[in-house]
């Protein structure tokens, strides 16, 4: 992944979580936006497209994908729809409200959290591979799982590989709630702030402790 791969993937992601907002204010005056066939919808990449391509028009200027980038928009809106948010519904003075909720249900939660964190472990594993394989460095098992194990790289570890998959979430259906569990390791302020600097900052520390690994086998 380049950095200008890096910078459009979390343009995306900013876009895509936007349209979420977007969607919880009209749903706020029009519930129907939010009912069961529309959330149907949404839940699917295909879906997300349908409905991109309908509304276009209506959205606001910077949350309008380009044709280039509706197919990857619609990748991590599903995504999103999927494992960051739920819907609730319930009556204010005898009106019926229905809404997006950070977070999904309960029961679904508990199930998640059981399987995903090997999950988590072989997708890092998986994104410090590839940075060696594409720089170049001819790697051990060893100085893979070194780096994969070394808690003062943990951070940085969490910001490549959640970049990783992200990318991977543009493209095509990935580990959601996994990719959702890296994303919620990053420190909170980082989230807030996350730029292609900081992860490709990340990435190059990586690079840095794989590459004196190699140096010293």
């Amino acid at each position: 992944m380049s950095f200008d791969d890096l910078q459009r993937v979390l343009k995306l992601q900013n876009m895509a979580y936007g349209l979420l907002l977007w969607l919880n204010r009209q749903a706020a005056a029009q519930p129907d936006l939010l009912d069961d066939e529309h959330v149907g919808e949404l839940r699917t990449s295909a879906g997300c497209e349908a409905w991109l391509r309908r509304v276009h028009g209506s959205l606001p200027t910077d949350l309008r994908p380009s044709a280039a980038d509706m197919t990857a928009c619609a990748h991590l809106l599903a995504a999103f729809f999927n494992t960051s948010f739920r819907v609730e519904e319930w009556l204010r003075r005898g009106r019926r409200i229905r809404q997006l909720v950070p977070g999904v249900h309960a029961e679904r939660g508990r199930r998640e959290k059981r399987r995903r964190a090997p999950t988590v472990r072989a997708l890092e594993r998986l994104a410090v591979e590839s940075l060696a394989t594409s720089a170049g460095l001819s790697t051990s098992r060893e100085r893979i799982d070194a780096v994969v194990t070394n808690e003062s790289l943990q951070q940085d570890l969490d910001l490549w590989a959640y970049a990783c998959e992200l990318a991977r979430r543009s493209e095509f259906a990935s580990q959601g709630p996994a990719v959702h569990a890296m994303w919620r390791s990053i420190d909170a302020d980082t989230r807030k702030g996350l730029t292609a600097d900081v992860v490709w900052a990340a990435r190059e520390r990586l690079l840095g402790a794989l590459a004196i690994g190699q140096e010293s086998s």
